[in-house]
């Protein structure tokens, strides 16, 4: 148990570490967007990997999987370019160029998801066997998760903000 603290905290540094690289790519307002759709996706994915008995592959590399996903729209390459020069494990590289394998379906999943393609989305679930409401909250933990990864406030706090100025007090 004591070598397990160390190791959880350096993969949350990992992570972040990643999570910054990915956040100076591109800081105009798309590629902000950008980042926070491929952390959050990198996010969803790996919890949807932790809540599984048996993912097809690890929880780390679900995060790889989401979080390089708009690697080529934030990048304005070819996701083939930007991967040749990348040390990612064959199961990842080939899904993320469009390839069909076992994580492909994950891709698909989540820009179901994204997209509000429902039917897409709860037949990957159903065909994993995940629950259909456990991954909403998944979702939902995902979205609050990139938003503090990245030090963004909420949407609601953003709304208030604009409609009425920094100091104004809304009813919660």
């Amino acid at each position: 148990v004591s070598q397990t603290r160390p190791l959880l905290g350096l993969k949350r540094l990992k992570q972040w570490l990643l999570i910054i690289i990915l956040s100076d790519t591109d800081q105009s307002p798309r590629g902000s967007e950008l980042t926070f759709q491929s952390v959050r996706r990198g996010r969803h994915l790996e919890l949807l990997a932790l809540d599984m008995d048996r993912p097809p592959f690890s929880p780390d590399t679900a995060f790889l999987l989401g979080l390089f996903s708009l690697l080529d729209a934030l990048l304005n390459q070819p996701m083939a370019e930007i991967l040749a020069s990348l040390p990612l494990d064959d199961t990842i590289r080939t899904a993320l160029v469009g390839g069909n394998n076992v994580a492909r379906p994950w891709l698909d999943h989540a820009e179901a998801v994204e997209y509000g393609q429902w039917e897409t989305a709860e037949a990957f679930l159903r065909d994993q066997g995940l629950d259909i409401a456990r991954c909403a909250i998944l979702h939902a933990e995902a979205t609050d998760w990139a938003r503090d990864m990245l030090g963004l406030s909420s949407q609601a706090d953003q709304a208030r903000q604009t409609l009425t100025g920094p100091d104004t007090k809304l009813p919660a």
